[in-house]
């Protein structure tokens, strides 16, 4: 493939993120779905209709080599910030308890509704050869994710970052994220295993380097490096070397059966941080992330989604799916905030943030078509659940009426 061509595919990227960011941010939602949008219209669902010949020419499969190698860089870098926002928001001590509880539900429930719901698609969704007990795990991952970063700007955009249900959902997002992330590789690591003794192994291994990263990694800013950090050039050091944190870490993963992804959402948990960095400092590589790599993953996603809701059957299993997904997510996350006794008004909003799955979803479709779990007509109804959850979600928040006044050193702090 020539330069010329992925300069070119870049360009018609990047220039349709902004126009579709654009649109959206004026019908009053946030931008970054748009962005999501405008890589689902590149695809064959979309451009593959209106200009066949064109979109043939710039999106061949055999082109794509070079857009998907930078769609999973962007991929990884996500996934570093996600965790660093998974750390921020589980140091806060106080909100711990109730977001707990609404995680737990937010998290069974949904998780559940995805195993039922595994046994009516499996015979015609599940690729040949996967075990039933595979889907129904990856069905209820799927339904059950969050994006926490996609929230987090939407809880901006509507200025309730810093108000109870915002604080109770970022909370709650960052806790229950994480049994299906470990539910996610576990799935990908059988699938990618031969014999039990090498899957056996693997699976030690990572456990091994899971344990090691959070217990010297994690607390070693106070133990071993904080005398370091403190110094005036220790942030530029520290930036310095994030970028090659990563990347190992992320391979590591790789070599070791599970996705690159886990490993980048490890380190971005378990990374050194300056002493006096200041909170709400930017993400070293938001820029970049934000404005190239993630539309390209955009993009590379929606250039393998393929029309495949033709009939009256898949329609209905469609709705089936989003009805499961929307509501799984509203009574889970309702058991969990009624439990300690919130309203209803607060906790129906933090369920309406929960189901916004915007990204998240699209990075485990996107694991679970790769990993051949699933048929892209699957994937094809996953992705526009997720872009329709995530398109609800400030509606319905706005529908609910705005949250009441911060509670003074119980809200999560405002993201950048």
């Amino acid at each position: 493939m020539s330069v010329t061509l992925l300069l070119l595919q870049l360009s018609v990227i990047l220039l349709s993120a902004w126009a579709s960011g654009a649109v959206l941010r004026a019908l009053g939602q946030p931008a970054v779905i748009g962005e999501i949008a405008a890589g689902v219209a590149l695809g064959p669902m979309v451009f593959g209709k209106l200009a066949p010949d064109l979109q043939s020419t710039l999106f061949e499969a055999g082109h794509l080599t070079a857009v998907d190698g930078i769609g999973q860089i962007g991929l990884v870098l996500f996934m570093f910030s996600t965790g660093v926002e998974l750390r921020e928001v589980l140091s806060n001590k106080k909100q711990l308890m109730a977001s707990g509880s609404i995680a737990a539900t937010s998290f069974v429930i949904p998780f559940a509704v995805g195993l039922v719901l595994a046994g009516y698609l499996y015979k015609t969704a599940a690729q040949p050869g996967v075990s039933p007990w595979l889907f129904a795990f990856f069905m209820g991952c799927a339904l059950s994710t969050t994006a926490l970063p996609v929230m987090a700007r939407i809880l901006k955009e509507l200025e309730m970052t810093r108000s109870e249900p915002g604080a109770l959902a970022l909370s709650a997002a960052a806790i229950a994220d994480i049994p299906s992330w470990f539910l996610l590789l576990a799935v990908t690591t059988v699938m990618r295993g031969g014999d039990n003794t090498s899957l056996a192994v693997r699976a030690t291994l990572l456990v091994v380097f899971t344990a090691m990263m959070l217990l010297l990694l994690l607390p070693s800013p106070r133990r071993l490096m904080g005398a370091y950090l403190a110094k005036p050039r220790a942030h530029a050091v520290w930036q310095g070397l994030l970028l090659p944190g990563v990347v190992l870490c992320a391979a590591g993963t790789e070599v070791l059966g599970a996705q690159a992804a886990f490993g980048a959402l490890l380190f971005g948990v378990c990374a050194p941080r300056p002493a006096n960095a200041a909170s709400g400092e930017p993400d070293p590589f938001g820029t970049i992330v934000r404005t190239l790599l993630l539309p390209v993953f955009f993009a590379s996603t929606g250039l393998h989604a393929v029309i495949a809701v033709r009939s009256w059957e898949n329609v209905a299993l469609f709705g089936l799916i989003l009805i499961g997904a929307v509501g799984g997510k509203l009574v889970g996350a309702a058991i969990g905030a009624r439990l300690f006794g919130h309203p209803w008004r607060i906790t129906l909003s933090v369920g309406a943030l929960l189901n916004s799955r915007g990204l998240m979803e699209l990075v485990v479709i996107n694991i679970g078509l790769q990993a051949g779990i699933i048929q892209p007509s699957l994937f094809t109804m996953l992705l526009l659940m997720a872009v329709l959850t995530t398109l609800m979600t400030a509606p319905t928040v706005r529908l609910l009426g705005r949250a009441p006044p911060p509670l003074e050193g119980t809200a999560a702090r405002p993201y950048p």
